[in-house]
């Protein structure tokens, strides 16, 4: 007897070698890549394998009583930023965070405002503070720049008062010392131009000098440079003439009276120098006359000076009184004296103060030009980021001095209506970033400036024409509003616009693709941030991804892949965006402290990142309540490996000024991810899927939860798989094993599964069998 012979249907085979891919979610499953993920959370592809993110640690050398500090606040607000400041030490490379700290205080009834600006330099392996500095005012604002081995902290008071500080960095960092302190600048420390030169006396009233240098809106000082003799005004039958001048002047206003200090040095033939000084009041006026060392010293070319309006009259005794000094052409020098004026009343310099303020309202600087220098130095300063009506101007300072801003050393970007939102450098050029506009600043060398060029006139301040450079607008309508995001990633810019990562590919304006979006497998949930988180996003440069810090979420680029380094070689940029690899992580909330502290809701959100040799650290201010008053304290985190995130459980509170951290615990990152539902390449076709391999290694106490997903329902089943105890008590990425899943899945037409985990996992490859059934239904 003959059985008929039963049809047996061949069993197919998938297999994914690795998820490199990344996220994708514009894309429908049928332009999902075979190696992209659909969704994921704390994952990210390491070492050729898809690996759950590393731990974020606190630090324990930066953690303690040191960093809490009270603030009795009722509406704090606090500020953090990576600086670009650097000091080398016992052979490692610090970095410099700065934050600030604004708050309110009762004092009898009376509101009064303050400000904590503080200051931290890391590296890998230590940590140091500088000095606090504190201030007084409801509107504090500081930027902060490094010349050579100095640090500078320029800081505006309620828009009215402008201190700037100095830190010099020494071989040796010594806290205990008297000169471990900010320096505040005196008036005589800030360069003080030369406004006019070549100078002489004009006895019709007029002024004849040379205009030099413009004012500095740093100071109130300005010099003058005379000849104490006009060689045009003697003759045989006066061979001497009144020794009176004309105080030229830049911006002062009322009644033309200097009010203020006016210092004279005037320079002999003998070689000996005089100094006179007076002190001019509205009312008033007194005088001392003095050497170069600040001593008296009365009598030393017998005269006295005197101010006379805008007219400096020098005094010499004459019967009892005192009249204006004859000066003769064998008595002095050629542009022997050097006029220094100083003027300090309010009334006087309104003007002078409200250019000062758009320097001390600076957000953004870069140092930038000359053909000696690369990325991260130049000959001067820019300053960008103001406010109001000087919004799309940037200003830069003399070449190798960051103290002196010449009035006219100014550039108009763009469009008034856009305010300057941050700088980069990229190739040879300055990138000069607007709300929604994108220019470029090319440096072409230096003006070659005579003598006459001087003597006639042809310029207006020889300081802010020294310097050549051309302006380019490069994109119309794409800028930055988010100025931290800015990172230089593989010799190309990369930031964060409206919700979009952009990086900059071309500087030509003709370019097609001058400016390429990089963000479109993310943007779905980029798009879903709000529009204060996105403009206070901050970036990473780490282990060659660009991290994008916003809240308490990152979204992770690589950029050493093949998209991103080929984007514009690709005929369709879609094609492109696509081999570009994103990851999204989520992080717990580090110090959540327990034991009666109180955290609100801002605590825990990484403010600042900085990365070093190995490690990406982040940066935290918390605010605290216990009970009896608010105090802030600060803590650092880094990524490292780890079971889970450091989790602050417990505080010692003796007192507010001792309060000090004193146990950890950590808790699991919580990772999963998606992976697209595969059709096998057969999408005419149902399936029965049989087998599932998957590689995987993860920590035997946490098992890892699978489910399984089709077209029909998100999750048609659902597995644990555990680790094997004796092969594997601590998680080692190394160890890996296959785990063969049997899911209950029957005439489906897609298939794909998602896997989720409490404790570090690593995947490294996926297999599908599968048989094929008949035609869908």
């Amino acid at each position: 007897m003959k059985f008929p012979l039963l049809y047996r249907k061949q069993a197919h085979t998938l297999s994914i070698p690795s998820f490199s891919g990344g996220i994708n979610l514009r894309d429908a499953d049928g332009r999902v890549g075979d190696h992209q993920l659909t969704d994921g959370k704390n994952m990210w592809f390491e070492g050729r394998l898809l690996q759950t993110r590393p731990a974020l640690k606190v630090r324990d050398d930066c953690t303690g009583e040191q960093n809490f500090f009270p603030a009795l606040a009722n509406d704090p607000s606090v500020t953090a930023r990576k600086e670009a400041v650097t000091y080398s030490g016992n052979g490692e490379l610090f970095q410099l965070f700065s934050y600030r700290v604004s708050y309110s205080v009762d004092n009898a009834g009376q509101t009064e405002y303050k400000a904590r600006i503080l200051f931290r330099f890391l590296s890998e392996s230590a940590q140091f503070d500088l000095p606090m500095l504190n201030m007084d005012g409801e509107n504090v604002h500081y930027f902060i720049i490094q010349h050579q081995n100095k640090i500078y902290c320029f800081v505006d008071q309620n828009k009215l008062w402008h201190r700037i500080f100095r830190f010099e960095l020494t071989e040796q960092m010594q806290p205990d010392t008297e000169s471990y302190a900010w320096h505040e600048l005196a008036a005589e420390e800030i360069y003080a131009p030369i406004v006019a030169t070549h100078g002489v006396c004009d006895m019709n009233g007029g002024v004849e000098a040379v205009g030099a240098e413009g004012m500095n809106l740093l100071t109130n000082r300005y010099r003058l440079v005379y000849s104490t003799v006009n060689r045009s005004l003697l003759s045989a039958q006066s061979p001497t003439h009144p020794m009176k001048y004309f105080l030229i002047h830049s911006h002062i206003a009322g009644d033309d009276t200097v009010v203020g200090t006016i210092t004279a040095v005037i320079r002999y033939k003998n070689g000996s120098t005089v100094c006179h000084v007076a002190e001019k009041s509205a009312g008033d006026m007194t005088y001392r006359e003095t050497d170069l060392n600040g001593q008296t010293h009365y009598g030393a070319d017998g005269l006295t000076l005197w101010s006379d309006g805008f007219e400096l009259q020098f005094l010499t005794p004459q019967n009892g009184s005192q009249v204006i000094a004859q000066v003769g052409e064998n008595d002095y020098l050629e542009d022997n004296m050097t006029l220094t004026i100083d003027i300090h009343n309010y009334a006087e310099t309104e003007k002078m103060l409200a250019d000062r303020e758009r320097i001390f309202s600076a957000k953004y600087s870069a140092w930038y030009g000359g053909s000696a220098f690369g990325l991260s130095g130049g000959g001067w300063l820019f300053l960008g980021g103001f406010e109001g009506e000087n919004q799309n101007q940037i200003f830069y300072s003399a070449v190798g001095n960051p103290l002196y801003f010449s009035e006219n050393s100014y550039i108009g970007v763009g469009q008034s209506s856009q305010a300057v939102t941050g700088f980069g450098k990229q190739d040879n050029s300055l990138i000069i970033f607007k709300e929604r506009e994108l220019f470029r600043l090319t440096y072409n060398g230096l003006n070659h400036l005579s003598g006459e060029d001087l003597i006639e006139q042809a310029l207006v301040d020889i300081t802010a024409n020294e310097i050549q450079l051309s302006l380019q607008q490069i994109h119309g309508y794409i800028g930055c509003d988010a100025p931290q995001s800015i990172e230089l990633c593989r010799n190309r810019l990369v930031w964060l616009c409206g919700g979009t990562v952009y990086t900059l590919t071309s500087q030509s304006p003709y370019s097609e693709r001058t400016v390429l979006a990089l963000s479109g497998m993310m943007d779905k949930r980029l798009k879903t941030e709000s529009t204060i988180a996105l403009k206070k996003a901050f970036s990473a440069d780490w282990n060659g991804r660009y991290f994008l810090f916003i809240g308490t979420r990152i979204y992770v680029m690589d950029y050493e892949s093949a998209g991103y380094l080929q984007i514009t070689s690709y005929s369709k940029e879609e094609d492109g965006k696509r081999q570009i690899p994103w990851f999204y992580w989520e992080l717990n909330n580090p110090n959540r402290g327990q034991s009666g502290l109180y955290l609100n809701d801002f605590s825990g959100i990484p403010l600042a990142a900085i990365v070093d040799k190995s490690r990406l650290h982040l940066f935290y201010v918390h605010q605290a309540h216990f009970g009896f008053s608010d105090a802030f304290f600060a803590s650092v985190c880094y990524f490292d490996g780890g079971m889970g995130d450091d989790e602050t459980v417990t505080f010692n509170q003796e007192s507010l000024e001792n309060i000090v951290i004193s146990g950890k615990a950590f808790r699991p990152i919580d990772s999963c991810f998606t992976t697209k539902t595969y059709d096998f390449g057969m999408p005419q076709f149902r399936k029965n899927v049989l087998l599932v391999n998957l590689k995987i290694g993860f920590w035997s106490e946490r098992p890892a939860d699978i489910a399984f997903l089709t077209e029909q329902t998100a999750f048609t089943d659902t597995c644990q798989i555990r680790a094997d105890l004796q092969q594997n008590n601590r998680f080692d990425g190394s160890l890996l094993r296959n785990y063969m899943l049997h899911p209950a899945v029957r005439a489906s037409d897609r298939f794909g599964l998602q896997v989720k985990s409490q404790s570090p996992i690593t995947v490294d490859a996926i297999s599908f069998q599968f048989k094929l059934l008949g035609g869908s239904r």
